[in-house]
C-alpha cells in the first residue's frame, strides 16, 4: 500500500489503474489521527498494490467540488478508473479492512 498526500489532480493517473482509495479529511480532527494510524498499519498487512491518496478538504476545494463531497471524512474507492464505492462519515478499522479486501482479492 502506498500512501500519498496531495490532490487527486496530482495523482489522476493513479485513479486509472488498480485499486485507489481517496480519503477526504479535515485536519486537526480525532478522525484524522485514527485514520492515519489505520492506514499505516494496513500498509504492513496488504501485500496487494493499493494506493491511498489523502486529500485535505480545507486546502483542496476543487477536489471537493469535483467529487461532490458533502461530508468529511469521505472515502472513495476506485478500481481501474471507475468509482466503485463511497463511504461517508467515520468508519471502523474492520469496515475499512473489509472494504480494501473486497477490491483487492
Amino acid at each position: 500500500m502506498r500512501i500519498l498526500q496531495g490532490t487527486t489532480t496530482d495523482f489522476s493517473d493513479l485513479l486509472k489503474n488498480g485499486v485507489t482509495i481517496v480519503h477526504f479529511f479535515l485536519p486537526h480532527t480525532p478522525h484524522r489521527r485514527m485514520m492515519k494510524q489505520f492506514f499505516h498499519q494496513a500498509r504492513k498487512e496488504f501485500k496487494q498494490e493499493v494506493t491511498l491518496i489523502e486529500v485535505d478538504g480545507e486546502k483542496n476545494k476543487e477536489d471537493i467540488l469535483r467529487f461532490s463531497i458533502v461530508i468529511a471524512p469521505t472515502i472513495l474507492v476506485f478500481k481501474d478508473g471507475e468509482e466503485r464505492e463511497r463511504l461517508m462519515g467515520i468508519n471502523t478499522s474492520p469496515e475499512l479492512i473489509n472494504l480494501i479486501n473486497r477490491y483487492c482479492l
